[in-house]
């Protein structure tokens, strides 16, 4: 069985000094379809108060990153510096047997790729100085389920290494084609195709969105049933009309054999089942996707014997009521 999620991409801010703060940050996210699904594209800008004039040494974590990355100190295009495998030469890296960490304290460690990280010298004056990063990462999948969902991920946890760190606005493009399906900030404002937060308090290490692709309303009202619901209402629907014909067959022929009751008996669990199944194609339809993946539908088709039981004993008994019923009116 394949595995219904992508790893996506994780960001992080490394700072080991005390005499900066950030006075503010903000977040720009925009969304794009990649080769492998979809990503993400980040425009970071800092706001930090520096104490003295100093080089400060940065680095960004990520999963997945692509080249297309850019840092600007004070306006001032800067150089992005390779990390090697001489971990010695970076003070946050630790070698631990085959891997590497990376190093916020002296007990706090996070294991890391090298091909994961954007390092680079921020030359900064004292006073106020900005920030710019721009890069692009995946995003994490999850295609398991009707709606494929996906999730920008940031890390706010190495922000208490700073001496102090201001609000953060986060900015997410929706591009009119996508809709948020979950996340753990707290009041999100929406006009138009942008979503807005301004994280005051940092209660949560991690920065979660979750969005999906906008559903249409004839999608939503099937979700909302769902297939199993759809299956229901086909019953009910095709249970009636077994009663009607079964009822027509006993009025005509009160004392005749009413074949109505086995054919129905055997074809109405059947039609049950195949609408049940067909369901999953009509959702994907009114999605306007391909076939999503589903576990654990063998389930339904155990129970198969259960509803034909079932299903039977009810009609066998309706059926012996209309007989009495016709045969005391006759």
């Amino acid at each position: 069985m394949a595995k219904p999620y992508s790893d996506g991409s994780s960001h992080s801010v490394l700072f080991s000094e005390s005499n900066c703060a950030v006075k503010n940050e903000s977040i720009f996210i925009s969304l794009f379809s990649g080769d492998y699904g979809y990503g993400a594209n980040y425009k970071i800008k800092y706001t930090i108060i520096s104490d003295a004039d100093q080089i400060l040494p940065l680095a960004f974590l990520g999963i997945g990153l692509n080249d297309n990355q850019k840092v600007l100190v004070n306006n001032v295009p800067t150089s992005i510096i390779p990390v090697t495998e001489n971990a010695s030469a970076f003070s946050f890296l630790v070698k631990k047997d085959n891997y590497y960490v990376i190093k916020y304290s002296e007990n706090e460690t996070h294991p890391v790729e090298l091909s994961e990280l954007i390092y680079f010298k921020a030359k900064l004056k004292k006073g106020e100085n900005t920030i710019y990063i721009e890069y692009s990462g995946d995003l994490e999948s999850n295609t398991y389920g009707f709606l494929k969902k996906h999730t920008v991920r940031y890390s706010l946890y190495p922000s208490k290494f700073w001496k102090s760190f201001g609000p953060i606005k986060v900015t997410l493009d929706l591009e009119g084609k996508f809709e948020i399906n979950d996340t753990n900030l707290k009041n999100t404002t929406i006009k138009g195709n942008t979503a807005t937060w301004e994280i005051k308090d940092i209660d949560e290490d991690e920065m979660e969105i979750t969005i999906t692709e906008n559903v249409p309303f004839f999608a939503r009202i099937l979700l909302f049933i769902e297939p199993i619901g759809l299956a229901f209402l086909t019953l009910l629907l095709l249970g009636y009309f077994h009663f009607k014909a079964m009822k027509k067959r006993r009025i005509e022929a009160p004392l005749k054999y009413n074949f109505y009751v086995p054919i129905g008996i055997i074809a109405v669990p059947v039609l049950f089942y195949v609408f049940y199944f067909l369901s999953y194609a009509l959702i994907d339809l009114s999605l306007g996707q391909e076939s999503s993946k589903h576990g654990y539908v063998f389930l339904y088709v155990v129970t198969y014997p259960l509803l034909l039981l079932l299903y039977g004993l009810l009609m066998w008994q309706l059926d012996v009521s209309l007989k009495k019923k016709c045969l005391n009116q006759s």
